[in-house]
């Protein structure tokens, strides 16, 4: 159709009130506010520090492999199969790097998404390689465990996969696509479908933090008290005051973070949801300081594999909070959390 042609679209503003307009209409592919160029740009960016993290984990967990050559045999039975775990994970890590690399300079989403694919698979069969492995059965904790960590594990990738995927698919569509001309992004572009795929993956998230935090502190209270017998003891009693305070407040924030996330599923409003995951940021960094100051001493080895996890860790909500800045940007919400912070108090 021409531009002179026009046509009515129905849908939803960010209040969720529902909206009625008519305009000249013309095909999607030539809009100039399309949001996919700068999208794939933060996934780009986001999956390198990501993989990035993942292979230096693994390299780091390969030389406690490599202490362990002299032990003969047995390394051979035990410590083999880890090793050809851990070049596969590393090799599949370097492959989502430069399909990372291949995205962010040409757009071309196919290595990343075999990558990212291979990354899933590779995890679900040593989890369930894992299990099967144990001579005595999985018990209750192994299982909560193990569903815990697969889920943290490919969250992020599962993520990417569910992104590109609705990429492509908008894609096939545009040919015969024709929308209005100034009818916003977020009713006829593709924020409605990534909003739910958003909210949806960042209300398991939330849910899977609370129920951890839960756990934590089951197993916390169930410990029993140690005597004192260094000098030390208020000092180290402080820190691991600060350490579960920091634990119980990302509690309380993952359940701020949920409602943000129903919030947005139900009415396609970010700012609640955005201000969850700036304030689970903040208090993520704070956890990594006082990791950095209880354990960095001790052992910086094990220290740094688990300041490169907890990196890993981080990627999938700050992915999240920089696309919802996108939408934030076009829906005329203010980029800067603390006026974001002002406005949602005033309304």
């Amino acid at each position: 159709m021409t531009g002179g042609q026009s046509g009515r679209i129905i849908g939803r503003d960010n209040a969720g009130r529902v909206v009625s307009f008519s305009s000249p209409i013309i095909g999607y592919r030539d809009r100039s506010d399309q949001p996919w160029p700068r999208i794939l740009q933060l996934i780009a960016a986001v999956t390198l520090i990501y993989a990035a993290a993942r292979v230096g984990q693994k390299i780091s967990e390969g030389w406690f492999l490599w202490d362990q050559r002299r032990s003969g045999p047995s390394f051979v039975v035990c410590g083999l199969p880890g090793a050809i775990t851990l070049l596969t994970q590393i090799a599949v890590g370097l492959l989502v790097i430069l399909g990372a690399i291949q995205l962010l300079r040409n757009r071309s989403q196919r290595l990343l998404l075999i990558g990212q694919w291979a990354m899933v698979v590779l995890w679900l069969l040593v989890f369930f390689a894992g299990w099967i492995i144990q001579r005595q059965g999985p018990t209750l904790s192994y299982l909560f465990d193990s569903v815990f960590d697969t889920f943290y594990s490919n969250v992020f990738p599962i993520m990417v996969i569910l992104i590109l995927r609705v990429h492509r698919l908008r894609q096939q569509m545009e040919p015969q696509l024709q929308i209005a001309t100034d009818a916003p992004q977020q009713v006829v572009g593709p924020w409605p479908r990534l909003l739910k795929i958003i909210s949806i993956m960042m209300l398991l998230f939330s849910l899977m933090q609370v129920v951890g935090v839960g756990r934590y502190i089951n197993r916390l209270m169930r410990l029993p008290e140690s005597p004192n017998s260094s000098d030390d003891t208020d000092t180290r009693t402080i820190v691991e005051s600060i350490g579960i305070g920091i634990i119980v407040v990302t509690g309380v924030v993952d359940v701020f973070v949920a409602g943000g996330a129903l919030r947005l599923y139900r009415r396609r409003e970010a700012r609640l949801l955005i201000i969850g995951l700036w304030l689970w940021l903040l208090v993520w960094a704070a956890g990594v300081l006082q990791y950095i100051f209880e354990y960095w001493p001790v052992n910086n080895v094990i220290a740094s594999m688990q300041l490169l996890n907890r990196a890993e860790f981080a990627t999938f909500p700050a992915l999240v909070l920089l696309i919802l800045r996108e939408y934030a940007g076009h829906s005329g919400l203010p980029r800067n959390p603390l006026r974001l912070f002002v406005r949602w108090l005033i309304d």
